[in-house]
This record gives structure tokens, sequence and C-alpha cells, in this order.
């Protein structure tokens, strides 16, 4: 335990560690305060009185996403929709319907599809009217469940041909099917959840850079320091001295994901708090996954990936270290591990490469993105969900 303490400090004395550790905190800060969140709050719109009309429009709204729900707000929106307070005048209106028309579109299904290029242009960019937006699209919460599941379905038969293909897509048809048909989505304000989740996603460049920096060179900075043969002919050993950085560093890479997650919640809680932990987590466009998760699971599930995440870097950091006897290829190596999460693969990428790219500590780090996909493997004639084969894995290797 000395051992091991001595190697913690010599990692935490060191000049610029100190120096990554001030750095990072104020950049830290300076990402919370300047990443968005969907729908409610956008980047540099979190004003106090922002964030207090989101609260009371979650009031409003909150509940259970059932057809009485859904029939009870879209009655309300329609009525501000069809309020002749809030549209043109006739004669405007008749301008607006010439115009379609050379668009292509008849007069008849201008007035029953189109109606709403009659509304004036302050309404349709009031808060009154605005707040029925995130309402309105989360009505469709189990359709687009239950399309998803199709089209990952339909993605899977056709590529896959055979048993493969058939297991694939009958185990994406039921696990969107149970979002669809056995799940009840709430429908909440969350903005702490949200900010919270996507500060994660900074990790990668914040305590990222931490993580190399204060271990890239300890393995190699022994060699160039010159200590390396006393290291080697010291009491302790080889091996206990190895031992004893590894654990440094572990214990240096959990503190470190700690003090700065201790620091976001913090900041999470004095300005957005901590309402809507039942609200649904999917948006259909990002986060697409089938797990019957709220927000505060997804949130829990996040933090737990992020800190296994860093861990597996760190200690990927320090085996690179182990190869080297000078920190500056080491610390290049392993800055380049965090670029490779960033290369836009495309979409026609051979699944193997963007099974790799999914598996990098960069993307493990910062959280929620690996629960954000869907994931389905096949082997053996049998299905499993990748995430629960991937994050094992990671944290018995890490180990």
């Amino acid at each position: 335990m000395n051992l091991t303490r001595a190697e913690l400090k010599k990692i935490m004395r060191s000049p610029i560690t100190i120096a990554a550790i001030v750095i990072v905190l104020a950049l830290n800060v300076v990402t919370f305060m300047t990443t968005g969140n969907s729908y409610y709050a956008p980047a540099g719109e979190d004003s106090a009185e922002h964030i207090r009309q989101a609260k009371e429009n979650g009031a409003y709204f909150k509940g259970a996403i059932t057809d009485e729900w859904c029939d009870r707000y879209k009655a309300e929106a329609d009525a501000m929709r069809n309020d002749p307070e809030n549209m043109v005048d006739d004669s405007e209106k008749q301008v607006i319907i010439e115009g379609l028309k050379k668009q292509g579109y008849t007069e008849e299904y201008i007035l029953e599809n189109l109606r709403i290029h009659f509304l004036k242009e302050e309404f349709l960019t009031s808060e009154e009217y605005n707040r029925y937006e995130p309402v309105e699209f989360s009505m469709s919460f189990y359709e687009s469940a239950e399309n998803l599941g199709k089209r990952f379905a339909e993605y899977y038969l056709s590529a896959y041909p055979g048993n493969k293909g058939e297991a694939l897509a009958a185990k994406a048809e039921a696990d969107y099917g149970r979002l669809a048909d056995d799940y009840t989505a709430y429908y909440n304000y969350d903005l702490g959840y949200q900010r919270m989740e996507n500060v994660l996603l900074s990790y990668y460049y914040t305590l990222a850079v931490l993580m190399v920096v204060g271990l890239a060179g300890i393995f190699c900075g022994e060699y160039s320091r010159k200590t390396d043969a006393l290291i080697l002919s010291a009491k302790y050993g080889r091996h206990k001295i190895a031992f004893a950085k590894i654990k440094a560093g572990i214990i240096f890479s959990a503190a470190a994901w700690v003090v700065l997650t201790a620091v976001n919640l913090i900041l999470t809680t004095v300005y957005f708090g901590w309402e809507g932990a039942e609200a649904y987590w999917q948006d259909w466009f990002i986060k697409i996954s089938p797990f019957c998760w709220n927000s505060g699971i997804a949130m829990a599930a996040a933090l737990a990936t992020s800190l296994l995440g860093t861990v597996f870097f760190a200690a990927l950091v320090m085996a690179i270290s182990a190869l080297f006897r000078a920190p500056a290829p080491a610390m290049l190596i392993s800055f380049a591990l965090l670029l490779i999460p960033s290369i836009d693969l495309g979409e026609n990428a051979p699944a193997i490469v963007s099974a790799i790219n999914t598996c990098m500590p960069a993307t493990i780090m910062r959280g929620a993105p690996i629960w954000y996909r869907y994931m389905s493997v096949y082997a053996f004639g049998r299905t499993v969900t990748g995430q629960y084969i991937v994050l094992p894995v990671i944290a018995a290797v890490t180990v």
C-alpha cells in the first residue's frame, strides 16, 4: 500500500498533471455552460427564465402517454390552430391558397391538410404554441417504436437471408414491440438528465486528456529519467513496483472521474434540478435503442458506462506507456486512440469496423452513446443484445 501511495503521489505531484487538472476543470465548467439540450433549451438559452418556463411546461404536461393524454393536449393544440384570432385575414388567406395552387395542390387538399399556412407568424413563434411541439412529437412514441422495429426487421431479412436474418428480425420486432405494447412512456421536464448526459459526451476530450497527461509516462518515464535500473534492483522487485503503478493509475483515473462527475452533478442540481426521472429517454433520431428505460435509469447506465470507459482507457494508456522508453510517443498514440471515434465511417462501413469503433475507449467514456443504437448479435443459433456482450468483455479486459 505504501508503494501504491508513493506512485500515486508521483502522478499527482507532477507539474504537468497539476496544470492539466486545472485546465480540465475549467474546460469542463465551460463545456457544461455551453452544452445544449434538445427541445427545452438550446445552447446559449439556459437563462433562469427559460429553465423556469421549461419546468412550468413540464409540470403542466407531465403524465403517462396514453390515449387520453394524447387526446387532451391534441385538442388543446387544435383549438389554438383553429382559433380565427390566430389566423390571417381572408384576403391574405386567398393569396396563400393561390400560391399553394401554383405548387400543384388543390384547394380542397390545402383547406384540409395545409391550414398551418394560414396561421399568423407571431402565433407560430409564440411560447404558448411552441410548448406543444415536444408534446405532439411525444404522442407518436409507441408508433415510432413499432415502425423502427419493422425497419430493423426488414433490414436484417434483406442483409442476412436465412436463419440468421430471420432470428435477428424476430428479435428486433420483439425488442421494439415491448416498447410499443408493454411499456408506458411518461412525459415530463427532464432537462437536468439531458444536460448531464450531454456533458458526459465531453469526457473524451476533457477527462481523457488528463488520463494521457498523467499516465502516459508512468512506465516509460522511468527510462527517460534514467531511474529504470534503480527500480529494477529495488527490494520490492520489478513485478511489485509494476503492480503498484497500475493500481495507482487505476485509482487516479477513478478518482478523477468521481471528482469531475461530482462537479457536474452539483452544477446540474444548481441550474436544472433532477425533476423528471420517469420521463421517457428515446428521441427516435439519435437515441433509437429499444431499452425500456426512463431518464433516471438511462442516466445511471451512462454514469456506470462512463466510469468503466475511463478506467479502461487508463489501463490502455499504461499498457502503451510500458511499450516505449519516452513519454512523447506514448502520449501521441494515446491521443490517437481518442480521435478514432470522431472519424465519420459513413453508412456503408463494414459491420466489424463499426463494432470496433463502438468499443473504443473514447466511445465508452462518453457514457450514453453505446446505448443509443440498436445492437444485436447472432452466434451459435442465438441472438443476444450487443451491449450485453461488449461491456462485460471490456470490463474483463480492464481487470
